[in-house]
């Protein structure tokens, strides 16, 4: 009876203060927006639906604190002392929580756009459906931590160790994953798209319905017991081993990040590679007769002696790219992008020229072109021989 007695005061007191305006204090520390509560101890406080925005909390021991739904965005929580305590729901964003302890704290459903996360130490941390968007998380902890369904889009998570980590279906569009420890991660149906994982640790790691359309692999560490669709696995051996003179007749490589692959007189007949990434690789010689290459980036492409007959290139960037030689009879260039490209000696009989960018592009006396085309009227430079 005593204890419910205290309880009603309580609620009571808290009705008094807020109707008059006043603070609440808890061990000295005003709970009030922009509050400076440095090194304070605030352990097993309840401050669920506290308005501590913009607070500096820099070193406050916040262990087994009840934050529920509270409003810390903005605040300043360096070094801060947070494990077990209850952060669900609440609002971090824009929060500065560098090398704060919040190993084995609740962050499930909550806000950290654009929270810093340096060196923190997330270890066992739940961050279920949190969102991260634009997070700092260089060099944290995340060692078996739950991040299923977490989005990290554009999260820089450069360095951080997320292995064993649980990221099943979460989202990292554009993330940088660059020399991330994801070893035995499960990363299954999470979305990839554009992440860098270039120097990542991907051994083990359950990659299965994965996401990695434009995503990075280059430098990426794969082995026998990672877990990937073929599809990625094949792109990770290119971008990684080379493919030259390798027949991938028919591969599907659509939407891969391809940059800088050495395709060298590789035989890709007939393969899916619309809206890949081909900028600056090397596909000198190669057969891509028929191969599909819808809005994919070639910019800066070597492709001299490529034959590239009956190609689907509808709106291909092919800006800079080396065309010398090639053949590209009935080629659909239709909407193409070839300005300053290499088109001398190149073969275009046939070929479907019709809204393509030519401007710029360089041509020689022996580059053939469709009966009727006017290269001068398109853009194109003749130079010479």
């Amino acid at each position: 009876m005593t204890k419910l007695t205290d309880a009603c005061i309580l609620v009571l007191m808290s009705i008094i203060l807020l109707a008059f305006g006043c603070t609440r204090t808890v061990n000295g520390c005003d709970i009030k927006p922009n509050t400076w509560c440095e090194s304070a101890s605030l352990r097993d406080a309840d401050l669920t639906n506290a308005d501590l925005s913009g607070a500096i909390l820099n070193r406050a021991i916040l262990r087994d604190a009840d934050l529920s739904d509270a409003d810390l965005s903005g605040a300043i929580l360096w070094e801060a002392v947070l494990n077990d305590a209850d952060l669900s729901g609440v609002d971090l964003s824009g929060a500065d929580l560098t090398a704060a302890n919040l190993s084995g704290v609740d962050l499930s459903e909550a806000s950290l756009n654009g929270a810093i996360l340096r060196n923190a130490n997330l270890s066992h941390t739940n961050l279920s459906h949190a969102n991260l968007t634009k997070a700092i998380l260089w060099w944290a902890d995340l060692n078996d931590a739950d991040v299923r369904g977490a989005t990290l889009r554009d999260a820089y998570v450069i360095d951080a160790d997320l292995s064993g980590v649980d990221l099943s279906g979460a989202d990292l569009t554009d993330a940088d994953l660059s020399g991330v420890g994801l070893n035995r991660a499960d990363l299954t149906n999470a979305d990839l798209s554009g992440a860098n994982l270039r120097g990542g640790d991907l051994s083990g790691t359950n990659m299965v319905g994965a996401n990695l359309n434009r995503a990075y692999l280059s430098g990426a560490t794969l082995d026998d017991n990672t877990q990937i669709d073929a599809k990625w696995r094949l792109v990770w051996e290119i971008v990684n081993q080379g493919a030259s003179g390798r027949n991938l007749t028919g591969a599907d490589l659509s939407d891969a990040d391809l940059t800088n692959a050495d395709l060298s007189g590789a035989t890709l007949r007939l393969a899916k590679l619309r809206h890949a990434d081909l900028s600056d690789a090397d596909l000198s010689d190669a057969d891509l007769a028929v191969a599909a290459l819808s809005k994919a980036d070639l910019l800066r492409a070597k492709m001299h002696g490529a034959d590239l007959s009956m190609a689907d290139l509808i709106e291909a960037n092919l800006s800079g790219a080396v065309l010398r030689s090639a053949n590209l009879s009935d080629a659909d260039l239709s909407g193409a992008t070839l300005n300053q490209a290499d088109l001398s000696g190149a073969i275009l009989w046939w070929a479907n020229l019709s809204g393509a960018d030519l401007r710029w592009a360089n041509y020689t006396t022996d580059t053939k072109w469709p009966e009727g085309f006017d290269p001068r009227v398109a853009g194109a430079v003749l130079v010479e021989d």
